[in-house]
């Protein structure tokens, strides 16, 4: 992998997601690249004007609208790249239902997510959603789900 294309995935990474490990560790876990690659490529962003350096040590982009105050409940499949290569995935999947999410062998179920945590799992069998919720859901989050499984069935 040429330098140029480590530091665009570097940058892209540096922004991606809350990291368990911290930024440089985190991605460099994920992406197999070297402490001393990431720091370069936040340098290099930073010495461009692309990108402003956090209190909480990550990188958000320069002149980026602010991310929405709450994330929209979303049907989310399996293996779906949001919860797909982390090693610890608790910032989105309670350590309680952490097995129903992932049960081990490679497998990463569809799961529900609500303001970005895991609520439930779902299949499809026969084209219908079937939720299998951790925890009573509330009646706006059940709503917003009902209609990610009508636009699931309708695909």
């Amino acid at each position: 992998m040429s330098a140029a294309l480590r530091r665009q995935r570097c940058a892209a990474q540096l922004l991606a997601g809350p990291p368990a490990l911290g930024p440089h560790a985190a991605v460099g876990h994920l992406l197999a690249v070297q402490a001393q690659d990431l720091r370069a490529a936040r340098l290099a962003l930073r010495a461009r004007g692309a990108a402003e350096h956090a209190a909480d040590g990550l990188v958000h982009l320069a002149g980026r609208d602010a991310p929405p105050g709450r994330l929209p409940p979303r049907l989310l499949p399996g293996f779906d790249p949001y919860l797909l290569g982390w090693r610890d995935r608790g910032f989105a999947v309670d350590p309680a239902h952490a097995r129903r999410v992932h049960p081990g062998g490679g497998i990463l179920r569809a799961t529900a997510v609500a303001n970005g945590r895991a609520v439930a799992t779902w299949t499809a069998p026969g084209g219908a959603v079937a939720l299998a919720p951790f925890a009573p859901l509330t009646p706006t989050v059940a709503a917003a789900l009902r209609r990610e499984a009508a636009s699931v069935a309708a695909f």
